[in-house]
């Protein structure tokens, strides 16, 4: 099973993908996390405001997308549906944490890392 449903996080297993897989969400929190050996890569998106809901993205309701497959993994942070006019633009932040992790740790210790060590801004 490439999946793993936890009761505050879900696991991809890249290794067990038998096909490619993308998964979407809305987070209220925004953040992904990448573990790969003794390190742990945190993927944080500055792009929420309190004016938008999943009713205002464009991708069924999704600010973040996991995509896999055996050789590759993306984690991905999508902005709401927004009108430009000439000579105006968008953009959000996006920040890249890398931590060492111990050997053996299981996820839940790594997810508690994670969480003690992400930073917004």
């Amino acid at each position: 099973m490439a999946y793993a449903w936890n009761a505050d996080w879900i696991e991809f297993h890249q290794e067990r993908a038998l096909a490619r897989q993308k998964v979407g969400t809305y987070l209220r929190d925004i953040w992904l996390a990448f573990r790969k050996g003794d390190s742990l890569m945190i993927k944080t998106f500055e792009f929420h405001r309190d004016d938008v809901s999943a009713d205002d993205l464009p991708d069924l309701g999704s600010n973040v997308e996991v995509y896999f497959d055996p050789y590759m993994l993306e984690l991905e942070g999508l902005s709401s549906w927004t009108d430009l006019k000439p000579e105006e633009a968008v953009f959000h932040i996006e920040r890249l944490q890398v931590l060492a992790i111990k050997p053996g740790w299981s996820n839940a210790e790594v997810i508690e890392l994670a969480r003690n060590s992400i930073t917004f801004g």
